[in-house]
């Protein structure tokens, strides 16, 4: 009976343990943020934009190791996005990740920095796609752990 219990409880405290820690499980955080138009040339002027929602978004940062982030245009096309990150507070992304309306991955971001999302003025590069960007809605899923 003792090693019954034993057992149990060790069954018990791993179930715990992995439900609360679990690579697949549901998201941490879901931001959403709205943009008006292309990001246009210019690593400074991009960032100050960006804050104010015109050519693309800054998301708050936090503990999460990664991202997945969906852009939707109000003229229904995919845009052509990049997710980035200034880990070094010069203003100029160290952590880039390119992709057509949306990533196709969790991305992999450096915890407790802003993310950026740019919402750039020019066509993806797929066949049959030309995205204009006009405005919309970025919603960025942050996870600790990469979902399988």
């Amino acid at each position: 009976m003792g090693r019954t219990r034993s057992v149990s409880a060790i069954l018990i405290g791993l179930a715990v343990v992995l439900s609360g820690t679990s690579v697949g499980a549901a998201p941490t955080r879901v931001e959403e943020a709205s943009y008006l138009g292309g990001t246009p040339p210019g690593l400074a002027l991009r960032w100050v934009l960006a804050d104010k929602g015109v050519g693309g978004v800054v998301l708050p940062g936090g503990a999460e190791r990664f991202v997945s982030v969906t852009v939707e245009d109000d003229m229904g096309l995919p845009v052509a996005i990049s997710v980035t990150q200034d880990t070094t507070g010069d203003g100029v992304p160290e952590r880039t990740f390119d992709a057509c309306g949306e990533t196709n991955r969790p991305v992999s971001i450096q915890p407790n920095y802003d993310v950026v999302v740019y919402i750039f003025q020019a066509p993806c590069n797929l066949p049959d796609v030309s995205g204009l960007a006009t405005s919309g809605t970025v919603t960025a899923t942050f996870t600790r752990g990469r979902a399988r």
